[in-house]
Order: structure tokens, then C-alpha cells, then sequence
């Protein structure tokens, strides 16, 4: 079975990013690394993390880099696009008003997004990957849409629930959505310190995922 990101792993990639954690020590023992970060998390959660940190794909052009930096923050900033974020990258960053090259275009078009996910994460997912968007009931908490509506769980065990507005952008996001978006912000944060350049990925959208 396909042990590839699943939510816990995705949640676990995404504090990776927002604490600025060094992807090159997490990739070799995740576990030990978020340690330090008062963050605990499983054996099995800890080797998801670090396959997935090293095997992100990567580029050695610099524009292409920039230039999906910049696609990546408007899109998950915006949060209404995550799911179109590797499927639609040509309509979606002219709705956005980003510049893409055709050398970007491709290289999103390289990524095999459904070999990322956990086999179990993919199969009951209900949320399409083809950009479909998911309906979304009033009034509940942001939580997978592979099952029941739970709260994402938080770091700090005294956090309340993420609670969504029904009409805000963010509203409907689900399980695939999230790991779409930690997925690519990891893959993009590799390549920036891979490639010359001062460059700064805008994490902050994925706070609200």
C-alpha cells in the first residue's frame, strides 16, 4: 500500500513550514527534529514526513521557481482555488492575475499529485482532484471530508477547533485540499533553497487550511 501524505502527515508538513523548520534536517529524522519544536508525532507520521521531503521534485531555474512562489501564496491566500492549484495553473493564475510561463505550466504538470497521497487517504477521499468543489453544511468545523466532521487537530491541546465561515473562501475544504497545498508549499520551499535568490514563500494562507 501507497504510504504517501495523509492528514496527520500533511498537518505535520504544514507546521514544518510555518515555523520555518529546516527541511533538510526534518527529511532525515522528522521525528527527532519536531521534538525540539514541542511537537510530537508518531513513528509512522515521522517517516511519511521525511519520504515526502525527499522525493519533492525539483528544478534548477530560478524564474521558475519565483514565478510559483508567487502563484502558490495568491492561491492559497485566496483559498478558494487550492484544489485547482496543480490542475488548472494556466486559467487559475490569469483569473489571479499571475504570470505564468509555459516552463512553470510544465513543471506543475510534472507533479504527480495522486502518487503523493496516502492510498487509503486517496481512496476515501470525497473531494475530487479535478478541481470540483465540495458542498459544505453551515455551522460545522473544518475537518476532513473523508469521513465525519472533526476538528483538525491543534498542536496545543488548549486551541479551540478552527472555526469556518460558511461563505468565506475557505468554507468546503477538505482533506485534499490541505495536502495539495502542504504538498506543493514543501516541494516549492526545497527548490527556494535549492536556487540563488532572495526569495520569501508567503506561508501564512496555510494557517487557515
Amino acid at each position: 500500500m501507497q504510504r504517501g501524505i495523509d492528514i496527520n502527515s500533511a498537518l505535520t508538513l504544514r507546521e514544518i513550514l510555518l515555523r520555518d523548520i529546516s527541511l533538510e534536517e526534518a527529511s532525515k529524522e522528522a521525528r527527532e527534529v519536531l521534538n525540539k519544536e514541542k511537537i510530537e508525532i508518531s513513528q509512522d507520521v515521522s517517516e511519511r514526513v521525511s519520504s515526502v521531503l525527499k522525493n519533492a521534485i525539483t528544478t534548477e531555474s530560478p524564474s521558475v521557481v519565483d514565478e510559483l512562489s508567487q502563484y502558490f501564496s495568491k492561491v492559497v491566500n485566496d483559498g478558494k482555488y487550492v484544489s485547482q492549484l496543480v490542475s488548472a495553473p494556466a486559467p487559475l493564475s490569469q483569473k489571479l492575475g499571475v504570470e505564468l510561463s509555459e516552463e512553470s505550466i510544465q513543471f506543475l504538470s510534472d507533479i504527480d499529485v495522486k502518487s503523493m497521497f496516502d492510498e487509503e487517504t486517496l481512496r476515501l477521499t470525497k473531494e475530487h482532484l479535478d478541481g470540483r468543489s465540495l458542498s459544505f453544511e453551515p455551522g460545522i468545523i473544518l475537518g476532513p471530508d473523508d469521513g465525519p466532521r472533526i476538528p483538525f487537530p491543534r498542536q496545543n491541546p488548549n486551541d479551540p477547533p478552527i472555526q469556518i465561515d460558511p461563505y468565506g473562501p475557505y468554507a468546503g475544504i477538505g482533506t485534499a485540499s490541505v495536502i495539495i497545498a502542504v504538498a506543493i508549499g514543501v516541494i516549492l520551499a526545497k527548490n527556494v533553497d535549492r536556487t540563488a535568490g532572495p526569495r520569501v514563500l508567503d506561508y501564512s494562507g496555510l494557517e487557515r487550511l
